[in-house]
């Protein structure tokens, strides 16, 4: 009776976990994108492989659906665009004008971005939401991202990942590709540039001046007034968009359920992985929380003759007292910093140096990379 009972508690777990809703039948051009996918990292890499299963299954889903999603904006629009084309040919010459600008508008914008921003939505023109959404590219090359006010980016080759804040009084973020890539960036975008540009900062101390190249949708109720098409199909839009973040967070969620449930029976530096990333997909990665949960970042730095320290609660404390603010550059691993001071023009990634123990690299936006060493 006993053997029964748990036979059957085990195939209800089986049907809670049932991961076959995250299967992505393969499109032409899928072995291609395969073939690119950026590699694992290497603490990922040391999970069981029925987890790793998981978790590609779990990041090609995504990955698919927001493409596809991409894909029937982009056609929606060029429907729209054809509209408003159709009403040129029947009206005068001076509203003829402004439906052909309106429809090259609707055509040409990046499908990451909204054709109209949502009513109350930040478009001042000095702040920073207004100024980050579009599209930025390196001036040397075609490397070029699209940011979206949810807080996701799409690469030029289309691959997603995440933006958030570090400072927008300052105009500072923090993207981190997907799925599971090495690389983290710091962005200062220059808030009084006209045209806008921005200093990028990777986790290596590479630096590049970005300049914007497209800008997100007109705002609601502003002068030029997108027409009643537009109007439509920015509402629908924005549901159809809300509603796959919302199937998304879902799948995240019963994920991140299970990880949790299969960490009970893995060693201990396995299970550190796993909860840090079902931390991640249950919309928690990224927060502050503690630099005391890594080692490499406890404890207090000597830094350029003063005391640095990442305390609780994303507060950087220099010589004792609160002087800016940290966050984690990249959810899984732990292993890099994003923080900014009070004072001064120190924006800046901390990195523990891989070869000198006791010592973390200070790769400052404005300045050269310098060290700080444990006291």
């Amino acid at each position: 009776m006993l053997s029964l009972l748990t036979a059957s508690v085990a195939d209800a777990a089986d049907d809670l976990f049932d991961f076959s809703d995250l299967d992505i039948v393969d499109s032409p051009g899928s072995e291609n994108e395969k073939e690119t996918a950026p590699p694992e990292d290497e603490l990922q890499k040391a999970l069981p492989e029925s987890i790793r299963t998981v978790l590609g299954k779990l990041e090609r889903f995504s990955a698919a659906k927001r493409k596809s999603l991409l894909k029937e904006i982009a056609a929606g629009r060029k429907v729209a665009a054809e509209i408003l084309v159709a009403k040129a040919t029947k009206t005068d010459a001076v509203t003829r004008a402004a439906l052909l600008s309106e429809a090259k508008r609707v055509e040409s914008l990046p499908p990451e971005l909204p054709l109209v921003e949502a009513a109350g939505a930040s478009s001042a023109p000095a702040s920073a939401l207004a100024m980050l959404m579009g599209t930025w590219k390196n001036s040397t090359s075609k490397w070029a991202n699209t940011f979206a006010a949810d807080g996701t980016f799409t690469h030029y080759n289309g691959k997603p990942g995440y933006w958030r804040w570090l400072d927008e009084k300052r105009g500072l973020i923090v993207w981190d590709y997907t799925p599971r890539m090495q690389y983290a960036d710091l962005v200062q975008f220059d808030l009084k540039s006209n045209p806008p540009t921005a200093r990028r900062l990777g986790d290596d101390g590479g630096l590049w001046i970005l300049e914007k190249t497209a800008s997100a949708g007109i705002p609601a109720g502003k002068q030029g007034k997108p027409s009643e098409p537009v109007t439509k199909l920015a509402t629908h839009e924005a549901a159809t968009r809300k509603e796959l973040e919302t199937l998304i967070k879902s799948k995240n969620a019963k994920v991140a359920a299970w990880l949790l449930q299969q960490a009970k029976s893995l060693p201990a530096p396995q299970v550190r992985v796993i909860v840090e990333r079902a931390s991640e997909l249950e919309g928690k990665a990224g927060n502050s929380g503690t630099a005391t949960g890594s080692p490499n970042f406890a404890g207090v730095w000597v830094w350029s003759g003063k005391k640095l320290e990442f305390a609780e609660g994303g507060i950087v404390k220099v010589n004792q007292k609160n002087a800016g603010k940290w966050i984690w550059a990249k959810a899984v691993p732990k292993s890099l910093i994003a923080f900014v001071l009070d004072t001064g023009d120190t924006a800046a990634f901390a990195k523990p140096s891989k070869s000198k123990e006791g010592v973390l690299y200070i790769l400052p936006v404005n300045g050269k990379k310098s060290e700080a060493r444990r006291e």
